[in-house]
């Protein structure tokens, strides 16, 4: 790392041992692999957060891969506002908000592959959905962009409607859980 910010780390270990507080999902799980590896925290965050870049770059590059490459196609994809931003933003890290883009690459690929009927990807939103809110509540204003992807992939309102109603809502419900405990110091 070549800036040392604590909060890179520190934001990940938010989690539910001082009780239920917003962004504590993440946390969570670091906490429960920690206590079952005996891995050290800061290591457990740093493989939690390779994990969520590695699944976000498979998923652009399945997506990816029968696009036509130009130059205009590289600078996009190779921009700072885009794929280059996790390098060369100045904390160096990989900021909670990266499992947005994990949670959407992996939605947009289950779309693309068609694979899945339409009750599986409503509990897949679910859990992608309910998750990011419970990990960092600010990541939901996104949540049309799940639909828009549903949508776009349906090409039928009924059908997105039916698959992200029950998603949203219950990510709508994690949001207004974790609006209602902000926590303090101790948690």
């Amino acid at each position: 790392a070549r800036v040392d910010s604590s909060w890179v780390i520190g934001d990940w270990l938010i989690n539910y041992s001082g009780g239920f507080v917003r962004r504590g999902l993440t946390g969570a799980v670091v906490m429960l692999l920690h206590r079952a590896s005996g891995i050290p925290l800061q290591w457990v965050v740093f493989w939690m957060q390779a994990s969520v870049l590695v699944l976000f770059l498979v998923c652009v590059y399945r997506l990816t891969k029968g696009v036509r490459w130009s130059y205009l196609m590289a600078a996009a994809l190779l921009s700072p506002a885009t794929l280059a931003f996790t390098v060369l933003d100045k904390t160096c890290g990989i900021r909670k908000e990266f499992l947005l883009f994990a949670a959407l690459g992996v939605t947009i690929w289950m779309l693309v592959s068609e694979r899945w009927k339409d009750w599986q990807m409503s509990a897949v939103l679910s859990l992608l959905l309910v998750g990011l809110a419970l990990s960092h509540e600010g990541m939901l204003v996104a949540g049309p962009y799940f639909f828009a992807a549903v949508l776009i992939q349906t090409k039928s309102v009924g059908r997105a409607v039916w698959m992200c109603a029950p998603p949203l809502a219950l990510a709508g419900m994690a949001l207004v859980a974790v609006i209602l405990h902000h926590g303090n110091l101790r948690q």
